[in-house]
Order: C-alpha cells, then structure tokens, then sequence
C-alpha cells in the first residue's frame, strides 16, 4: 500500500514506516493540574491555621466572666447582674472576715464608687455572733482608683482585708488589665475576688444557656430568692430579739 501511494504521487520519493504500532499504548493523564489543586489547599488551610493562630494570641478583649479565671488566674465572681454575685461576694467576706473592703477599679473607665454603691445595696451589714448575742458588723467600703490613674492607690489596696477587682467589659481591655495586674504584684497587693463590670449580660446568658432576664423563668427564680431573703431577714430578727 505504501508503494502504490508513493508511486501515484510523484512528489514523494520514499516513505519509510518509523514505529508499526502493533500495541496500542494507554494515555496517561496529566495529573500535574490536580496535584496542583491539593498543593493550593493544602497551603491555604496552612495559612487559615497560622492567621487564626495569630488572632488568637492577640486577642484583647473581655466579655466573659470565665475569662478572668482562665486567662488571668483571677477569682471571678461573676457579674453584678449574674445569679449568685451576692452570695459569692457574702461568702468571700465572711471567709475572709473582712471589715474593710476596697474596690478597686481595674481601668480608668471603671467607676471606683459605682461599683462600691452597688456592692453595698447587694450586700447587707454581715452580722456576727459576740458572748451569744447577733451583732452587726462594721464594714468599711472603700473606692479605689485605677493604678493606671494613680499609682499611690498600691498603698490603700495593702491596708485593706479584702481587695476587689472591678474590670469592665471591652474589646480593648486584657493587655491594659495584665500591666494592672503586674503592677499590683510587684506592690505585694493580692486581688481577692474580681467581677466584670458593665457587662453584657445578654450575651453572658445566651453563652451559659440561662434565661433571659424578663422572662418567666427569670422572674420565678428571682420571686424565689426574694422570699428566700426575706425568710432569713425574718430568722435573724427573731434571733435578735431572743
């Protein structure tokens, strides 16, 4: 056949068969595009992993009471909004037994004596048995300034039995919290108790999985403690007057 084809057209002088394919060969794909594909993935998850690293480890902001405790080591009491902030003050003081009590704002925008008005209408006169007689106990509540804002504060907060951080939420709040903390250590000043301030107390709720306040719920639980306060307001009259 290839003679017949050369001789009918007289511009091909020779044709010579290079490879008589005999066997077919298989095509092998180009894999090259999907090795590509899993070495941009692969890369990208890297980088999204290494970013959010990164985010993490900068992270300043404070909007959980859990955060005092997990990221700074601090007793935290919770919020003055949150249920048990009462009880876990109480039993701090009466722990303690504490008779002056300083509050100390841990940032400048976190009012001293706001915190310490509040404190003092969630916490009634402790009272303590002296010769088998009730007895109030004088407590001395005292406003103490940031040390951001007042350095010489380091002495009021040393004389004081029990020492109580106020830290207001934020985003922009841990790296100026941890230089109040060191500084409070260098000044042997031990934060007793600390409780976040202003806080959002929807979002604390909605994170624990608790009622909102307003609801039925919340407002059951309150009517509960209420009466549960009032039932001991009435034991310790009826105690004082024996």
């Amino acid at each position: 056949m290839c003679g017949e084809f050369a001789e009918s057209m007289p511009e091909i002088t020779r044709i010579k068969v290079l490879d008589h394919g005999d066997f077919a060969e298989a095509v092998v794909p180009d894999v090259r595009p999907v090795r590509a594909v899993i070495l941009a993935a692969v890369l990208s998850l890297f980088f999204v992993v290494v970013i959010f690293l990164l985010w993490e480890l900068s992270r300043d902001s404070i909007w959980l009471p859990t955060t005092l405790r997990r990221r700074y080591g601090l007793h935290s009491l919770g919020t003055v909004e949150s249920t048990g902030f009462a009880e876990n003050v109480k039993y701090l003081l009466e722990k303690a037994d504490a008779h002056k009590i300083a509050v100390c704002g841990a940032l400048p925008e976190a009012d001293p004596q706001e915190a310490v008005d509040r404190l003092r209408k969630l916490q009634p006169a402790g009272r303590e048995q002296t010769s088998g007689r009730v007895q109030p106990i004088d407590r001395e509540w005292i406003a103490v300034p940031s040390p951001l804002l007042c350095p010489e504060s380091a002495e009021t907060l040393r004389e004081a039995d029990v020492v109580l951080l106020a830290v207001p939420a934020g985003a922009t709040v841990g790296k100026r919290l941890e230089a109040v903390l060191e500084y409070l250590t260098a000044q042997d000043c031990k934060v007793d108790g600390a409780f976040l301030w202003n806080a959002d107390e929807t979002l604390i709720r909605s994170y624990y999985f608790l009622p909102m306040i307003g609801s039925d719920t919340a407002d059951n639980d309150m009517n509960t403690r209420n009466t549960e306060m009032e039932h001991t307001k009435t034991t310790q009259a009826e105690g004082e007057q024996a």
